[in-house]
């Protein structure tokens, strides 16, 4: 179910022609969802990013796996939810294990807590290349998308703050990670 929403915006067409690639209409990216228990069958050289939605916590393996397939060029984006194990992935994927994340996963920001509010992003003036594509698109809903709860990141000093959230607090963090990207 968490990865419905990214394969659906990644591959909008997904499922609903089967002649699109002989069609001008083709889809210029075709994503593939597997179950977390499949990650250590998959060739990862197949592709050319892994997004991980909501993963509660991988082995030791599965990250070795992971920076191996980032550091040799691939992309990895990590989408965060209400599943992950914040503790085990600082340990296993922060700054003193694999390296792989470009901040360390902190506490739960929620709207319904004392103290705090809904929040928005704050695009900045969509200087991070990430964000380039929206430049000069009045409306394009970045800055009116309330935002109720998330997990609040420090991030690490080789990182990048892609976007934030009207708090100050990042929403989107990237970093290299040797040939690679991590998100």
């Amino acid at each position: 179910a968490a990865t419905f929403y990214v394969a659906a915006a990644l591959d909008p067409g997904r499922g609903t022609s089967p002649d699109a690639s002989n069609s001008a209409d083709a889809p210029r990216v075709a994503t593939t969802v597997i179950s977390e228990s499949r990650l250590m069958s998959e060739d990862l050289n197949r592709h050319d990013c892994v997004v991980l939605c909501d993963v509660p916590r991988l082995d030791r393996l599965e990250v070795s796996r992971l920076a191996r397939f980032v550091s040799g060029g691939g992309g990895l984006v990590i989408g965060l939810g209400d599943s992950v194990d914040t503790d085990a992935w600082n340990l296993l994927l922060g700054d003193q294990g694999a390296g792989l994340l470009p901040g360390r996963i902190e506490d739960l920001v929620s709207a319904d807590d004392p103290g705090h509010e809904a929040v928005v992003f704050d695009p900045g003036s969509y200087a991070h290349p990430l964000l380039s594509i929206f430049r000069g698109l009045e409306g394009n809903g970045l800055s009116t998308t309330i935002t109720l709860r998330y997990l609040r990141t420090a991030p690490l000093p080789a990182s990048q703050v892609a976007l934030a959230f009207d708090s100050g607090d990042p929403a989107i963090l990237s970093r290299r990670f040797g040939h690679g990207h991590v998100v």
